[in-house]
């Protein structure tokens, strides 16, 4: 989940072979503080692992001490929580075994301890508050980027995947800023592959190849290799995305071989429900989003114009109306005091 970040230790990266054996028996040993434990599965093709990533849910007991899970991991050293990264990370000792030519081989780095003993390896575990967000995180962090490579699609048919659920883009709001533009829609992994076309199964299993996971994909209902047009402001926010991705070799491989590729060969040419369409199939899909749609955009249409009058300019305006309906109420209650004192009178 994060970088290396026990700077004074020597974390080497993880050939599979000591990776795999860890992670399931830092699982074994959670499964006693958590009902739900589990490692986001991992990116095909990898060789080597920088840490372990695990999230939990579910104390078996409240108020689990950190203290008493990094002895339980046999930890050399521990970082609490802090505001910047809710994660606990752990700095557990290398197994014991000594180094076989094979992992030598696959982390060359490994090496550069004699032993197994002065090698360390971080352990990130993350605590959900809910069984709904520790059931979409490993979702979202499934694969090591999947959704990276189809949030373009995303993005054309006004959705948005963010870190608690699906939704649905707001053009009305997000042209004026980013602040309450979307409207969640769901958090269920399964209803979210479902309106996305993907198949549910094939993507709670690890790929093989890296080219099975891009045709998955490219499978989505809402994936074409056709051109579409971008607005100005859009094609500078997907520059400043492209840039960003370009250091992860999985997005560069997606872009520069695979998209190239299948667009000469004429796949995945089809056409896609355009962003109206969409939007009507998800207010079909959940039905209370349309009203909460519309009361989205109502409300702000709201702020928007009291924003642009402003209060002296509301002032201002008002005012001739607000003194003629004070007068009127003045007049009014003058009038009724004269009738009291004439009725008096009579009397």
């Amino acid at each position: 989940m994060g970088g290396n970040v026990f700077t004074n230790r020597l974390t080497p990266r993880m050939p599979p072979s000591i990776y795999i054996p860890t992670r399931d028996r830092c699982h074994a040993i959670l499964s006693q503080y958590y009902t739900h434990i589990c490692t986001p599965l991992e990116a095909p093709e990898k060789t080597s692992f920088g840490d372990i990533d695990i999230l939990v849910h579910g104390p078996l007991t409240p108020g689990i001490p950190l203290k008493e899970l990094g002895a339980a991991l046999n930890a050399a050293a521990k970082i609490l929580p802090r505001t910047e990264n809710p994660e606990a990370n752990f700095a557990i000792p290398w197994p014991s075994s000594s180094v076989s030519r094979d992992e030598a081989a696959e982390t060359p780095d490994a090496t550069e301890s004699r032993d197994g003993q002065n090698r360390f390896i971080q352990v990130d575990v993350l605590a959900l508050p809910t069984p709904t967000a520790f059931h979409f995180l490993s979702f979202t962090h499934a694969h090591s980027g999947l959704f990276t490579l189809l949030g373009p699609s995303l993005r054309q048919a006004g959705l948005i995947l963010t870190p608690t659920s699906l939704a649905l883009r707001i053009p009305s709001i997000e042209a004026h800023r980013r602040r309450g533009s979307t409207l969640p829609l769901t958090s269920n992994p399964s209803a979210i592959l479902d309106f996305l076309g993907l198949e549910r199964e094939r993507y709670w299993t690890r790929f093989e190849s890296v080219e099975g996971m891009f045709e998955y994909v490219a499978s989505s209902r809402l994936f074409t290799t056709r051109a579409r047009e971008e607005g100005e402001e859009e094609e500078e926010k997907v520059k400043h995305r492209n840039r960003r991705n370009s250091r992860r070799p999985l997005f560069v491989r997606w872009k520069e071989d695979f998209l190239p590729r299948v667009s000469g060969e004429g796949k995945y040419d089809r056409l896609v429900p355009s962003r109206e369409e969409v939007r009507e199939e998800a207010f079909l899909t959940w039905p209370p989003s349309r009203g909460l749609y519309e009361a989205q955009e109502r409300e702000f249409e709201a702020e928007r114009q009291l924003e642009d009058v402003g209060v002296e300019r509301f002032v201002r305006e008002m005012w001739m109306e607000v003194g003629r309906v004070g007068l009127e109420r003045g007049f009014g209650r003058m009038v009724e005091k004269r009738q009291v004192k004439e009725e008096e009178g009579a009397a």
